[in-house]
């Protein structure tokens, strides 16, 4: 079965944006605890900042990317991590560190 992790990503987060200054404030709210815990180690091993606020749906995480390559970068790894441990439990969980490979399938 081949589903890519970017899919996965769309359909299980809710982002929401806002510009400020040259940053680009990013925002994700995951319904699983193990996802917004995985997303503060990516943010934490590439030494950004963030705030947490408790949701209904969630831990609110919210962080400012220098680029849309990087917001896109963070967001793919916890896609990934996600559907690796939901769809693909055979394969071995990416360290937060390790940038996001194109096209995981199982």
């Amino acid at each position: 079965m081949k589903i890519q992790a970017f899919i996965f990503t769309a359909i299980f987060s809710v982002l929401s944006y806002s510009a400020h200054s040259s940053n680009r404030y990013t925002g994700l709210t995951y319904p699983d605890k193990d996802s917004s815990e995985y997303l503060k180690l990516v943010l934490t091993s590439l030494n950004i900042k963030y705030t947490e606020t408790s949701k209904p749906d969630g831990q609110y995480i919210q962080w400012a990317s220098d680029s849309e390559t990087q917001e896109e970068e963070i967001i793919n790894r916890v896609g990934q991590y996600h559907f690796i441990k939901t769809v693909c439990k055979n394969l071995p969980l990416p360290p937060p560190s390790q940038p996001a490979k194109k096209g995981v399938s199982c």
